[in-house]
């Protein structure tokens, strides 16, 4: 009689399966046991259950190492991409912040309307422009607001002073930090001008 290498159960001698855990049998087989030895033929039984037992513990518990190996592999690979689009999310708020501040355009001027020195200062953002200018003669303490519109180096100025009122209005073009033009005044009477950066 010959007996199943993993768990026991005795079997035919032309067996190529164990009919109980369904293992593929070693065509060698151990020397049959000798039936009037009983005790040693338990002994022999339990070892190869627990050979048995053993190899399926081991075959599990190579499963369990593999499949968490995988579910490791699969965080690994999420958190990548995760850090990989927050990388480039950044970096796009970056390049939004760059093209803010190429958009916005600081400018400071001098020179003269008609013959009267002035000095300007303006922000430029897109078409919009909002500033201030005042008069050397009358000092920084006595400024005047600008706000206007900049477009394909068309610049138009409403001037208004400390109460809100429109005083004025400067027309011209501003090209590499030159800006040249005619300054209308509230009586409509018009004034060359041209100041620099």
């Amino acid at each position: 009689m010959k007996y199943c290498e993993y768990c026991g159960t005795p079997l035919d001698e032309d067996a190529l399966f164990c009919g109980n855990c369904g293992a593929r049998l070693n065509p060698v087989q151990p020397v049959p046991i000798q039936a009037d030895d009983s005790q040693t033929q338990n002994l022999t039984r339990s070892h190869i259950q627990q050979e048995g037992i053993n190899r399926r513990e081991q075959k599990n518990y190579k499963m369990v190492i593999i499949v968490l190996s995988a579910i490791l592999l699969a965080a690994g690979i999420v958190i990548a991409i995760l850090a990989t689009g927050k990388k480039t999310k950044e970096k796009d708020r970056d390049i939004d912040k760059t093209e803010e501040v190429v958009q916005q355009q600081r400018v400071r001027l001098h020179g003269a309307v008609d013959t009267y020195p002035v000095y300007m200062k303006l922000t430029i953002e897109g078409n919009k422009v909002n500033g201030s200018y005042y008069y050397e003669s009358q000092g920084p303490g006595k400024v005047l607001m600008l706000k206007g519109i900049y477009e394909n180096s068309e610049l138009e100025l409403f001037e208004a002073n400390e109460d809100g009122q429109q005083t004025g209005h400067f027309v011209g073009q501003l090209k590499k930090g030159i800006f040249i033009g005619d300054f209308y005044n509230a009586q409509g009477k018009s004034m060359h001008f041209r100041l620099e950066e």
